[in-house]
């Protein structure tokens, strides 16, 4: 009960919260041989503002927890989005921005790309049937197997502590993850109908950028990946879409001059759809001869495949932000 009237007990509760929800420890006092200590001590006074009048609150509401839930995701802290300030220091902590967990990215890369991260290169999105393994259709699904644990998941037995800071080994995941998922599902979604494609409605598998329309439709596409992949809205003269249309037109000249040295050539290997996806347990099927994407003659799937490594790649892809 002492423990409990202890004003700095209703403090680390709040801050308790703060870890859970945003993401991150709450801002220290900064020691004053602190490299930026000017913008630090600003920030964690403002911060420290804010976590007050909240444990005031919870106090008040007699020790109400979610008293705190509510206080933090009503505040700037969590509600960042639009606010303006010239403090470098707190502009990078306002927002929750939480490391997504090996089993979150599994469900988003699914959820983006159409398929999961898998063994083959996601060209499976349902997998065979497996006797010894009663039937464990996730067994090839990389999040959720081979890597759940190198990426700082856990398995309730020998490991329980999840690890929510990018180190090494998960960096270097994310990016065969952006690798892997360019290939077949950058393919399979051009052999989708237009209508029905997530990541291409704006533009064909031949669409090369040679006139103001095709490349004003490339751009238009562009615009909708960074949308639909990374959650921003920006507009189509927006800095940011320039450069990753540079990105392109970069890939699809190198691609255009490699093909005429015969340095590459037009099969698309195995980022080609060759078989009915979607089919289990019939995915060995293969499609007519008509609707099979096997040939990349212009360069133009591979210039789109280096586009979404770029996107996928960006770290808004793999953090949970309120702030975005």
């Amino acid at each position: 009960k002492e423990m409990v009237k202890d004003d700095r007990f209703a403090m680390a509760s709040v801050k308790l919260f703060v870890k859970a929800i945003l993401g991150r420890d709450a801002l220290k006092d900064p020691a004053k041989d602190d490299l930026h200590y000017v913008d630090a001590k600003q920030a964690y006074n403002y911060e420290n503002a804010i976590l007050t009048k909240i444990k005031n609150k919870f106090v008040a509401s007699n020790m109400n927890a979610k008293v705190i839930i509510k206080e933090i995701i009503k505040s700037p802290l969590f509600r960042a989005n639009g606010l303006s300030v010239n403090n470098a220091v707190l502009s990078d902590n306002l927002g929750s921005a939480k490391l997504l967990s090996p089993e979150e990215l599994d469900e988003k890369v699914k959820s983006i790309m159409g398929v999961y991260w898998d063994t083959y290169g996601g060209a499976y999105a349902y997998y065979r049937y497996d006797d010894e393994n009663n039937n464990d259709k996730n067994r090839h699904r990389l999040l959720g197997n081979t890597y759940r644990k190198l990426y700082g998941g856990i398995d309730s037995d020998a490991i329980t502590t999840r690890v929510t800071e990018l180190n090494g080994i998960m960096a270097n995941i994310q990016l065969k993850l952006a690798l892997d998922m360019s290939c077949y599902p950058t393919t399979l979604d051009f052999y989708k109908p237009l209508k029905d494609r997530k990541l291409f409605p704006f533009v064909t598998a031949s669409e090369e950028p040679i006139t103001e329309g095709a490349i004003l439709d490339i751009k238009k596409n562009i615009q909708h990946l960074h949308k639909f992949i990374l959650g921003e809205d920006l507009a189509i003269t927006d800095p940011e879409i320039e450069a990753t249309y540079k990105l392109f037109l970069d890939t699809y000249n190198e691609g255009q001059t490699a093909l005429i040295n015969g340095d590459v050539k037009v099969d698309l290997g195995s980022c080609g759809v060759y078989n009915i996806p979607d089919n289990y347990p019939n995915e060995n099927e293969r499609l007519p001869d008509y609707k099979i994407v096997s040939r990349d003659a212009n360069y133009v799937i591979r210039s789109w495949s280096a586009v979404i490594v770029y996107l996928l790649s960006d770290y808004k892809f793999f953090y949970e932000n309120s702030a975005q």
